[in-house]
Formats: structure tokens, C-alpha cells, sequence
């Protein structure tokens, strides 16, 4: 089964000649690293960073025409923990102009330029223009303009990392993994390892995402990450699909890793059908992507997840939160 055609910062190009099967995996991940390049983006100044604020609020940035922006979690720099963000429903004009001067004033302040963060490669800048009232949900947003340099189909919609107060971060040339047929097989042969303990293959699922992502080992060097989603199709009953799945693995010893996964049943409800998870970024503070950002998709809301790795490498959700709903 081939990857679902979807535009990532890490899927720009096909590795040309590249034609290997599972058989060969022992060689796939080094064929893969090796083949790692940078992608086209703003060139970051090299200087020494600020001390950390006390407090950070982490924002998703949305392309479009206008663009947007949503917090997602704050970050104390101390207790190295997420919260979330202490939002207020908004259904009045009076009450959207206090909330511009209350907690949208302190982290997203008008005219504020925001550098955008994909898989530790700067590349844009978000302006915030206007607050606006809710659209879908209860909350206000920020809109304004989206500017990035990567190429982006017409029919995908970019989401990004961004951090207020802003940061000027400087990860060491985090590596870009091209897709290809390689990248695909070392995906499925961990996506069914996972699967496995369901009772369920790959063979069962529909619209399959392969994505290797970049993240900072012990020693400071990187090591590829592959992050795999699919759904199984919808039954009678269902309105979106019959269970979803995600899972993140490496490939060890000639054996796929399994560091984190969810697999998700439909439940009592045909709306319960409807949930999916796509991997926004993996991110860090200061020079090391050590954190995983999850949009987690339901039936007309969203939130997002952070994972983090623990004891034995094995990563786990140190919180959920933030998103919206109708």
C-alpha cells in the first residue's frame, strides 16, 4: 500500500533509483539518512539565544487567505510542564474586546511578527492582524497574514509551530527525509507490527499516511522517526470511518520499533466514527526536537496532544488540550 498523496515538509520529492523492498530493510534507514537534505528555507542567524521567559504560549498557525493562529498549550519553563490555555467563551462585542486586552494582549499582540517552526526548520513568518469572534467554537482567534517560502499544494493547508513570546531558536540543521518507496515499506512494516495486536493489518485501512520526522537523540545527533495514520473504511452505520489508528516507530536491529501508538474504535454513536490524528511538528526548546505535537480530529471538534520520550526511549502524552469544537 502506497502513502496517501499529502503534502509534508518531509515528503517533497521522490528519491530517484530508489526501489527497495522490506527485504532489504537492514539498509533502508541509512539509504533514508543519507539521502536527507534541507529543505528551501529562511536562513536562521546564528547568535547566542535570550534565557527562556517563564512562561510560553505554543501556537498553531493555519495558511490561508487570511491566515490564523490558535494557542495551544502554555508552557512553564521551570516545571518544564503544559497547561492549557486559560481561555474564555466569547458571545458578546464587549466581551471580545476584553478578551483582546487580557490574555490574546499578553501572547498575541497586534502587528507581532511570529517565526514559523516545522520539524525544527524555520520557515515563514505569521503576522497577527485582527482578533475575530468565534467562527466554529466557542473561541476568539487571531487572523492575519501567512507567509512561507516552501512549496505548498493548493489542496493542503499547512499547520506549523509557532511560540510567543517569540524565540529566536536555532536547531542544528535538522535533516529533511524525502518520500519514496523505502520510506513507505520501513512505514507499513511498523504500522502492521503495531496493527497486529488489534487483530488488523494495513490491508484493512484506507488513506495511509507515512511521515519521517526528525528528532534529537542523547548524544545530540538525530535519528528518523516514522509516524504512520490510516483509517478503516466506514460500515452502514458509520459516518466518517470504523476506527483509526497512529503509531510512532523506529527501525532497530532490522526490527521496527514501537515507541507510542493509539488505535481508536468507533464507539456507540455514529459520530464516535469520525476520529483521526495527523502529526503537526516535532519541536523542542533552545537546539533539540525532543517533543511531538498531535492533532487529535473528531466530529466537529479538535484538541492536541504532546508526546514526550520517557524511561527506555518509550514516549508517552504529557498533554492534551487547546483546539475547539461546534
Amino acid at each position: 500500500m502506497m502513502s496517501k498523496a499529502l503534502y509534508s515538509a518531509f515528503s517533497l520529492a521522490l528519491i530517484p533509483g530508489l526501489l527497495l523492498t522490506l527485504s532489504a530493510c537492514p539498509a533502508i534507514e541509512q539509504e533514508l539518512e543519507a539521502s536527507a537534505s534541507p529543505p528551501p528555507v529562511i536562513e536562521q542567524a546564528l547568535s547566542t539565544p535570550a534565557p527562556l521567559p517563564a512562561k510560553l504560549m505554543l501556537l498553531v498557525a493555519h495558511q490561508g487567505k487570511p491566515g490564523s493562529v490558535e494557542m495551544v498549550a502554555e508552557y512553564d519553563t521551570q516545571a518544564q510542564t503544559f497547561a492549557s490555555p486559560n481561555l474564555t467563551a466569547i458571545d458578546s462585542e464587549t466581551q471580545l474586546q476584553k478578551h483582546e486586552q487580557s490574555l490574546f494582549g499578553k501572547y498575541l499582540p497586534l502587528n507581532q511578527n511570529y517565526p514559523l517552526y516545522l520539524n525544527g526548520r524555520e520557515i515563514g513568518q505569521f503576522t497577527n492582524q485582527k482578533i475575530e469572534p468565534p467562527g466554529c467554537g466557542d473561541f476568539s482567534q487571531m487572523t492575519g497574514a501567512f507567509k512561507t517560502e516552501l512549496p505548498v499544494k493548493e489542496d493542503h493547508y499547512l499547520d506549523v509551530l509557532a511560540f510567543s513570546p517569540t524565540l529566536s531558536l536555532s536547531y542544528p540543521s535538522p535533516p529533511l527525509y524525502e518520500d519514496s518507496k523505502a520510506l513507505t515499506a520501513i512505514g507499513e512494516s511498523i504500522a502492521n507490527t503495531f496493527l497486529k495486536k488489534e487483530g488488523l493489518s494495513l490491508k484493512d485501512m484506507r488513506d495511509q499516511t507515512v511521515q519521517a520526522i526528525p528528532i534529537t537523540q542523547p548524544d545530540g545527533t538525530y535519528k528518523m522517526h516514522i509516524f504512520v495514520t490510516a483509517e478503516r473504511p466506514p460500515t452502514e452505520e458509520a459516518i466518517c470511518n470504523n476506527g483509526s489508528f497512529w503509531v510512532l516507530g523506529t527501525w532497530e536491529a532490522d526490527q521496527p520499533q514501537i515507541l507510542a501508538g493509539q488505535y481508536k474504535s468507533p464507539g456507540e454513536f455514529p459520530e464516535e466514527s469520525c476520529s483521526s490524528q495527523q502529526v503537526v511538528t516535532s519541536f523542542g526548546f533552545r537546539d533539540r526536537l525532543d517533543h511531538l505535537l498531535i492533532r487529535n480530529n473528531g466530529y466537529e471538534w479538535w484538541n492536541y496532544s504532546i508526546y514526550a520520550p520517557g524511561e527506555n526511549n518509550r514516549w508517552s502524552e504529557v498533554y492534551q488540550g487547546g483546539g475547539g469544537g461546534c
